[in-house]
């Protein structure tokens, strides 16, 4: 199942990525981020159109699962951070932060 990698500031959406299917590890380096707290999220995009869908109660169809890193992200100014995610179903991630 395609799914839908995506860095989120106080802002918006920082950075996103699509996978056409799952892999045991994904490796992300990003530079130049301004300083602050970041979240990540997942999201299993079951139909691969790249964004996620909230479903429809009249039809019956459920939302895309969306899936929170637990902690967060905290970048500063001239360091490096890396955080490694493991997703559920054995699908780790792995983030470089420059």
């Amino acid at each position: 199942m395609p799914f839908l990698l995506q860095l989120k500031g106080k802002t918006g959406i920082y950075a996103q990525w699509i996978s056409d299917q799952p892999c045991t590890s994904h490796t992300e380096v990003l530079t130049g981020l301004p300083p602050g707290t970041y979240t990540l999220q997942a999201i299993y995009d079951c139909n691969a159109n790249g964004i996620l869908d909230a479903g429809n109660y009249w039809e019956g169809e459920q939302p895309e699962t969306r899936i929170f890193a637990q902690e967060k992200v905290e970048i500063k100014a001239n360091w490096e951070v890396e955080t490694v995610w493991e997703l559920p179903r054995n699908n780790p991630i792995s983030w470089e932060f420059h």
